[in-house]
């Protein structure tokens, strides 16, 4: 009878310390990871990754971003290859360049899906050309001629898209303006000011700033969807490599997680957005602010998929500009695994 009244009372105790145990766990805090991520200066074509950062959800999933600044998404896609980052948000042309090339990186998020980037030319520049904002886009670009106008990096997007809007004319970029890269955001409205270059192409806020002082004017603007080539084109996505997800799948899917919360944020509560994303912009007045805030919410994903039709226009986008076609698939540029387990994990 005392044996049996012993048994009793260890199994309760037994039953007792593990729910104890449990409850500690289920309350432990998550495993923190590092996460180098490599990003061309600031813009709004960061939006997410901004709201996650300020709203807390990377520390919720354990992630400690370590920002590296970097002159062109080419380099920040060779970091993520050469394993000096986990991540870059770049162009997703970056991801399918690389491919072409035998390259390792992947794409496995959709951050931004607008090609938010103007193109913005200098009071004297407009008054040169005889552009004027009405004009058709063919007209636009054929007025371009004999500018000189600046890109971040040869081989990044703005290159890509500045020589894009030639080439898909009939025209040959290089024989028609002069391109000029000068890295960042800020470099190029220095260019501008100093008179070094005619105009360029470069994400929010950069052009913005250009009109706010009296500089100039944006004269073709995606925003606006007058670039046929590249209308619903996706612009920034979340690269890695397959080796990397394989060897830190927890640190990767925590960044997911932290986007898919950054991005249901963005939609359900827009002005708070707007409000934790200002600390990023502390060079520009707050009128300007909310109308470019405002303005770039639109490029945020509800989605963070990429489908195979986008992989597709943004390759036939893409070979306009390329002797050597693209021929990938949809299986070549995307791993669709991360974003689908933090999707599972989350419900």
């Amino acid at each position: 009878m005392e044996e049996t009244t012993m048994r009793r009372f260890l199994s309760v105790i037994a039953l007792a310390l593990a729910f104890s145990a449990s409850a500690v766990f289920a309350n432990d805090p998550p495993k923190k990871y590092k996460v180098t991520m490599p990003v061309l200066g600031d813009g709004f074509h960061y939006y997410p990754l901004y709201i996650a950062q300020a709203a807390g959800f990377f520390a919720e999933e354990g992630i400690d971003i370590d920002w590296v600044k970097v002159n062109g998404g080419n380099v920040a896609a060779a970091a993520v290859m050469g394993g000096s980052a986990e991540v870059a948000p770049i162009a997703l042309a970056h991801v399918i360049d690389s491919q072409q090339q035998g390259g390792a990186l992947v794409a496995i998020a959709s951050v931004y899906q607008v090609f938010a980037m103007p193109l913005v030319l200098s009071n004297g520049a407009i008054k040169k050309s005889g552009i004027e904002a009405g004009m058709p886009i063919d007209e636009k670009v054929k007025r371009l001629a004999g500018l000189r106008l600046g890109i971040t990096s040869p081989g990044g997007s703005s290159d890509a898209l500045l020589r894009s809007l030639f080439l898909a004319r009939g025209m040959d970029p290089d024989k028609t303006v002069s391109i000029q890269p000068f890295g960042n955001g800020a470099s190029q409205v220095a260019a501008l000011e100093k008179n070094l270059t005619d105009g360029f192409v470069y994400p929010s806020p950069a052009p913005d700033i250009v009109v706010a002082k009296g500089l100039g004017s944006i004269m073709i603007n995606p925003f606006a969807g007058e670039v046929p080539e590249i209308r619903d084109l996706p612009y920034i996505v979340m690269a890695t490599t397959k080796d990397i997800w394989a060897k830190k799948p927890d640190a990767i899917r925590g960044v997911m997680r932290a986007l898919a919360k950054a991005s249901a944020f963005a939609q359900a509560k827009p002005a708070e957005t707007k409000r934790l994303v200002r600390s990023y912009f502390k060079d520009i007045d707050d009128t300007l602010y909310d109308k470019v805030a405002e303005m770039n919410l639109v490029g945020i994903p509800a989605d963070l998929r990429i489908t195979k039709e986008q992989v597709e226009r943004e390759i036939d986008w893409l070979n306009l500009s390329r002797t050597d076609k693209i021929k990938l698939n949809y299986g070549n540029v995307v791993l669709n695994e991360p974003v689908e387990q933090a999707k599972a994990a989350r419900q």
